[in-house]
């Protein structure tokens, strides 16, 4: 299983921050569950499966690496997926830094007047 969390993450390019936002996890908890050092709870399980769209049996039994995914899920309908709006967030927060870093360059006393440091 640990190895199938740690394959699954890394396929979407997720940082175990962010794989960890999305499960109600801390990095280090995530960070634990890929080196086998602990075990996630039954409720973590169903929403690593549900946001992977795999079975539970799939994350748990399989080498998805090597073999794949027997069933995939389908999505829950109404659910807004949590990877696009996760990325989006992502590209959002470092357009914003670079925007945050030319207005301190090119207009010090705006950067000042609207409370950007750095």
């Amino acid at each position: 299983m640990n190895k199938n969390i740690k394959y699954l993450r890394r396929t979407r390019s997720w940082t175990q921050t962010e794989f960890g936002r999305l499960i109600d996890a801390s990095k280090g908890s995530v960070s634990s569950y890929e080196k086998a050092i602990n075990q996630p709870t039954i409720d973590t399980l169903i929403k690593m499966a549900q946001l992977f769209e795999i079975s539970i049996d799939d994350l748990l039994f399989r080498n998805i690496a090597e073999e794949g995914i027997a069933y995939k899920t389908p999505p829950i309908p109404g659910r807004v997926e949590e990877p696009s709006v996760q990325e989006m967030n992502r590209l959002l927060k470092l357009r914003i830094n670079e925007l945050e870093r030319e207005i301190r360059r090119n207009n010090p006393d705006l950067a000042d007047e609207l409370g950007i440091t750095g």
